[in-house]
């Protein structure tokens, strides 16, 4: 059996480093690096309650609870993540279903425990098992799915700056009283602005950079144009920045500022495009689609707001792919029924 757990456990971490060097903005890199820990502790537990040497048994069983109380730890602050999300935007948004989601997931993970033990009793066997399990492998998919994707986050933001490029893409946001930049959008153009200036003092070339964003419908002006002024203010050379004003979303960023970039005889491969860190992974992704092999810098996200906008993110992939993840809850409820009848 240990041979079997540490071949798997093998595996895994191969298979990490494998995804990474292929594709490091994959959402594969973050489900192979949580298996490796899901494999570590089973081969801990393992080894902790089959080995009896003492000298060996004591620091592993201490390693084992250790690793699995981190783990279960990760779990219960992703609840209460979600719960004070969902808190947040009942408050200030409007009470739509895709914003109740995270309240009602997290009330569902708090209270199943009472449901388990008080509601799952009423129904015979095998069916109280079937539905208990069905809930059960269905949460620890939709957390495990949400850690897995936040590894991914945590793995695009590592990408490291090459200050040897021919363009700077920023990323629109909206605008706060219809032309005013707020902060996570000045946090992006900022970021933005140090790698312009580091670039320029390292090898003296100046790196073009493209505003993008077009106008919102409770906005007076686009956001590339607000962004393209502010850059101005904040000593960026004119001739070195332009507002591309016609974008409606990240993909229409992309490709927008692609025609910008073959008018001005870039080279399409020699550029980044800067985000804020949570949306640096589905960027990523849409970069690659419009045709630009690029990685993005993350700008800083503050603490308050980062695990809204993260939750948001995996909310957006998980309505991106609705038919894997169909397929997947079908392959929930089959497997299980077919487990126990």
């Amino acid at each position: 059996m240990i041979y079997i757990l540490l071949l798997t456990l093998l595996l895994s971490i191969i298979l990490s480093i494998v995804s990474y060097k292929l594709n490091k903005t994959s959402i594969i890199n973050g489900i192979f690096i949580l298996l490796s820990v899901f494999n570590i502790i089973f081969n801990l537990g393992y080894l902790t309650f089959n080995i009896h040497i003492r000298i060996i048994n004591l620091p592993v069983m201490i390693l084992f609870m250790v690793t699995s109380a981190l783990l279960i730890l990760v779990y219960l602050i992703y609840t209460i993540i979600l719960v004070i999300d969902g808190v947040i935007v009942w408050s200030y948004e409007k009470h739509r279903l895709a914003n109740k989601f995270s309240l009602i997931l997290g009330i569902i993970i708090i209270i199943y425990p009472i449901i388990n033990h008080f509601v799952f009793n009423i129904f015979p066997n095998p069916l109280n098992l079937i539905i208990e399990r069905i809930i059960e492998f269905g949460l620890l998919y939709i957390i495990s799915f949400f850690i897995a994707f936040s590894i991914s986050i945590i793995i695009c933001n590592l990408n490291k700056i090459t200050l040897n490029q021919d363009y700077i893409i920023i990323l629109g946001a909206g605008l706060i009283h219809g032309d005013k930049i707020g902060p996570i959008l000045a946090a992006r153009i900022n970021k933005a602005i140090d790698i312009y200036w580091q670039q320029i003092e390292k090898t003296n070339k100046h790196p073009f950079i493209i505003c993008s964003g077009g106008q919102g419908h409770d906005e007076t002006v686009s956001e590339g144009f607000a962004m393209c002024e502010y850059a101005n203010q904040h000593g960026v050379n004119e001739a070195d920045v332009t507002a591309e004003e016609h974008s409606i979303n990240t993909m229409t960023n992309f490709k927008n500022s692609k025609q910008i970039i073959e008018r001005k005889h870039l080279k399409i491969d020699k550029g980044i495009f800067v985000s804020s860190n949570y949306h640096i992974y589905r960027a990523n992704q849409y970069a690659k689609i419009a045709g630009l092999p690029i990685n993005g810098i993350g700008s800083k996200t503050k603490l308050t707001a980062l695990s809204h906008s993260i939750l948001r993110e995996y909310f957006a992939i998980i309505l991106n792919h609705k038919l894997l993840n169909l397929l997947i809850g079908l392959l929930i409820v089959i497997t299980t029924i077919f487990i126990y009848i």
